[in-house]
């Protein structure tokens, strides 16, 4: 899972879905919660639907350990794939998905 300073060129890109996350919803639930919303999809049916996790892309704990409850000021991130997006979660508890770019 890189990590970055916050310092990312994604500020100019156009993210399909854009969701905040903060100490009642752990990151990696929000982010879960985030791509089913994009997907149209219960977030309970991501992994019978795609045959996928979060855990086969990211370490949620880890995720969650690295961006906290989103009370930050934003300049801690990681970026990650998941499904067909590029995920973006900062400290500052912003949840940015992009069209996977790869």
């Amino acid at each position: 899972m890189p990590a970055s300073n916050g310092d990312s060129d994604d500020a100019s890109e156009s993210s399909v879905l854009e969701r905040r996350y903060d100490d009642r919803t752990p990151a990696s639930v929000a982010v879960v919660e985030t791509v089913a919303a994009a997907e149209g999809v219960d977030p309970t049916a991501i992994e019978d639907e795609y045959g996928a996790t979060l855990l086969d892309s990211v370490d949620p704990k880890a995720l969650d350990s690295l961006v906290g409850d989103g009370d930050g000021s934003g300049t801690v991130a990681a970026e990650f794939f998941f499904l067909e997006y590029r995920i973006r979660v900062d400290d500052g508890g912003l949840i940015r998905i992009f069209e996977d770019d790869r």
